[in-house]
């Protein structure tokens, strides 16, 4: 999703690039293009939060860092390391696509399986604490 964005839905498996360490490395060293594209992603947020929080409840903090991943993925992805106020747009779009999107006809990706151990201790940690937090199996 983080190479394609809102397109991420007419995207083939075989299509997706392999994710590489220095492809998330570069997401650090982008920045906004001045204040007020810095200024627009702020209050962007705060508008959009509060019609969510009024009809639905709270954004978790977790998707304010989805949707600022979204949108430095933008820039990068254009080949750009400066956000502008494009970037935000997509990365807006892509966060509602998402929110639409009916995941359960997405499969995961049978290599990823065969290449996942479920076993490490991180994904006994997860999977406790998936159980303790929603109080049934995950």
């Amino acid at each position: 999703m983080v190479f394609f964005l809102n397109e991420f839905d007419i995207v083939e498996d075989e299509d997706i690039p392999e994710p590489s360490k220095e492809c998330f490395q570069v997401l650090k060293y982008v920045k906004y293009q001045d204040e007020t594209v810095k200024n627009m992603e702020r209050d962007l947020g705060y508008l959009i939060g509060t019609a969510i929080k009024y009809y639905v409840g709270r954004l978790g903090g977790w998707e304010s860092n989805v949707l600022k991943t979204l949108i430095y993925c933008s820039a990068v992805s254009d080949g750009r390391k400066t956000i502008i106020r494009e970037d935000i747009e997509r990365g807006y779009r892509t966060y509602f696509k998402l929110l639409n999107t009916d995941i359960t006809k997405y499969k995961a990706r049978q290599d990823v399986i065969n290449s996942t151990d479920y076993n490490s201790l991180k994904s006994k940690i997860t999977y406790y604490q998936l159980k303790f937090l929603h109080g049934k199996n995950p």
